[in-house]
């Protein structure tokens, strides 16, 4: 990945941050840089970066965390461009992964063997909801608008506060919102309608203001989803059953308008239902003037459309690439030698 292709990514992720120090990885993916620690300091200067060194990457085939090249499968390889960057793209947001730096060398540096530990195919950057809160809405004809406010500083929900607002739209029967509805390990956001209904419902996270109005409150802070640059977009895990085939999860991102924002879609996959599938939404594409790097409240959207729906959502977070660093130190001779160096020079000095 050369430095047009990092520059052109990090313009297109609204304008927030470099991301040079993703080597210009696109999610799903792993990358990083490679270089000669020469000063030990375990970071890297542009006069320490190796080119052309060779890099492996391994997918655990049995998913037990431990690199066995008899058993893992090699699925790609490549090597450090001129700038010691290194990437792997397309790869699989359900697999598991190994980079192997294999035994070679680079002009007289001897490089020796180093594995990476087992890595996924992109880096959290902000959780917005893990939705292991117990949380439930309900609207019938009798009370077709329903709003659910839940308030808990240990809950892992941007903000503190999840908002629910559920509205039947059509039909006699229920829509039901809810989350961690099931059992303990069941951590999705659950929607639903009876038959013949349908419903339309609106998850805000916009800080502490106990209110599940759809007209969002801005008290997030001006949060940058993107973290310094690290994050291109949103992911998450969905299913629809095949009553909702063709509907779309929208999210919105609000800033200093209460009624201006801009907005991302993703269809629903259809699952029988099950939150199953990644989803994953790059914040390129976003309609709107609303920034990820800034921004005081983040709605999503369900529903609508469809009539007799089930369907899931699971973790909602904004995710980059995996970064993988590969450094090379000195070998203690070599330590030896520029010790006694200076050593040397000193003692001439006091001379």
């Amino acid at each position: 990945m050369n430095r047009k292709m990092i520059a052109a990514l990090a313009i297109a992720v609204a304008g927030v941050a470099s991301l040079e120090t993703q080597a210009g990885t696109l999610v799903p993916g792993i990358g990083g840089k490679v270089y000669f620690d020469q000063d030990l300091n375990g970071t890297s200067s542009p006069d320490e970066a190796l080119s052309g060194v060779s890099l492996n990457l391994y997918i655990d085939s049995n998913g037990n965390g431990v690199f066995e090249p008899g058993v893992d499968t090699m699925s790609g390889s490549t090597v450090s461009d001129g700038y010691g960057f290194y990437s792997f793209n397309g790869l699989n947001f359900a697999d598991r992964y190994f980079v192997e730096r294999p035994t070679q060398t680079s002009g007289s540096l001897s490089i020796p063997e180093a594995i990476s530990g087992q890595l996924v195919p992109y880096a959290t950057a902000v959780l917005v909801d893990d939705f292991q809160s117990n949380q439930v809405t309900k609207a019938n004809p009798t009370t077709k608008k329903v709003t659910s406010t839940l308030y808990d500083p240990t809950t892992n929900v941007l903000g503190k506060e999840r908002d629910l607002y559920l509205e039947l739209l059509s039909g006699i029967g229920d829509v039901e919102l809810r989350s961690k509805a099931f059992n303990e390990s069941d951590c999705v956001l659950q929607y639903d309608n009876t038959s013949g209904v349908v419903g339309r419902a609106v998850v805000t996270w916009d800080g502490k203001d106990m209110s599940a109005n759809p007209i969002p409150s801005l008290g997030l802070g001006d949060i940058d989803l993107t973290l310094g640059g690290k994050a291109t977009g949103f992911l998450m895990k969905l299913g629809i059953d095949a009553a909702g085939a063709g509907d779309q999860l929208r999210i919105r991102l609000f800033k200093d308008s209460k009624t201006e924002f801009s907005e991302l879609s993703v269809a629903f996959p259809v699952t029988g239902g099950a939150a199953n599938e990644w989803a994953y939404i790059p914040f390129t594409d976003m309609v709107g003037g609303v920034s990820p790097g800034a921004v005081n409240a983040i709605q999503m959207l369900l529903g609508e459309k469809a009539k007799s729906v089930d369907a899931q959502v699971g973790r909602l977070e904004t995710v980059g690439p995996t970064t993988q660093d590969f450094a090379v130190v000195p070998e203690p001779s070599s330590l030896v030698l520029a010790l006694a160096g200076w050593l040397g020079l000193l003692g001439w000095r006091r001379r």
